[in-house]
């Protein structure tokens, strides 16, 4: 299982079952790889998007082709006012194996927040309250999408 940090885009070594082989691309996008007697995958990562391929298909036709991308972006109103300080949490809740990720963010004064690269897969995020979940929302992220979302919660009624 490898385990990549979104916010610097590179696989997180303390983490993970680090990868055998490592190569980085040419100035033409090139890379070269030994032959492995195993079935391999290759997993890359780049700011423009990211691909998880079987090796012999990239032996066969010799290209990959990067996936895009997606972003979410928001506000978090608490009783109708941003909220400030915030932490939210990203889990992925399809299977994306072998690859795992946590994606973080901590909302502004203006209670706003930004996911910049999310995989295109079906995602939860969470509002951590103090080690408890306040609110949550499955998302289901297309390549290259932006969503925009309005999360919080009003204060509970009160009964007299």
């Amino acid at each position: 299982m490898t385990i990549f940090d979104l916010v610097r885009l590179a696989i997180n070594e303390n983490l993970s079952g680090t990868a055998q082989l490592r190569a980085r691309t040419d100035a033409g996008g090139k890379f070269k790889l030994p032959p492995s007697p195993e079935q391999a995958q290759i997993f890359v990562l780049h700011e423009s998007g990211y691909a998880l391929v079987d090796a012999s298909s990239v032996q066969k036709n010799g290209e990959i082709t990067l996936t895009a991308w997606a972003r979410i972006e928001g506000t978090v109103r608490h009783a109708g006012k941003p909220a400030n300080g915030v932490q939210l949490e990203l889990i992925q809740s399809s299977d994306f194996r072998p690859i795992e990720y946590r994606l973080l963010a901590t909302t502004r004064v203006d209670g706003t927040f930004e996911f910049k690269y999310v995989p295109a897969i079906s995602e939860t995020i969470c509002e951590n309250n103090g080690g408890q979940s306040a609110t949550s929302k499955r998302l289901s992220i297309k390549p290259g999408q932006v969503v925009d979302l309005e999360l919080g919660h009003s204060p509970a009624s009160s009964q007299p």
